[in-house]
């Protein structure tokens, strides 16, 4: 809910900045909000966990760029309508054969 919350008021502000922008801004107070309520500083990190934290950092920021872009193109329902498609896909296809088809959703 707050992804779809946070994009409505970012199209409000691709007049003023590009959507790639609006991305960059909402990932750094994301950050921010993270740092303040994990206070990572607390706990020892090593190499490895580093690393995850930043590739899922990278990719999330990516999927958001993608996301902001395609928004500023095509309306923000059908923007979500067509990123939904992949979870209900997923779902499909590894649902249990025993369990109605209505119960995943498609």
């Amino acid at each position: 809910m707050s992804l779809y919350a946070g994009a409505a008021i970012g199209v409000r502000l691709f007049d003023t900045v590009e959507p790639a922008t609006v991305a960059w801004l909402r990932a750094a107070a994301a950050g921010v909000a993270l740092l303040i309520w994990r206070r990572p500083w607390r706990a020892r990190w090593t190499r490895r966990a580093v690393l995850v934290a930043s590739g899922f950092g990278v990719v999330t920021l990516g999927m958001n760029i993608a996301f902001y872009e395609a928004i500023a193109r095509i309306p923000l329902g059908t923007a979500v309508a067509i990123e939904f498609l992949g979870p209900i896909a997923v779902a499909a296809g590894q649902r249990d054969p025993r369990v109605p088809a209505t119960d995943t959703g498609v």
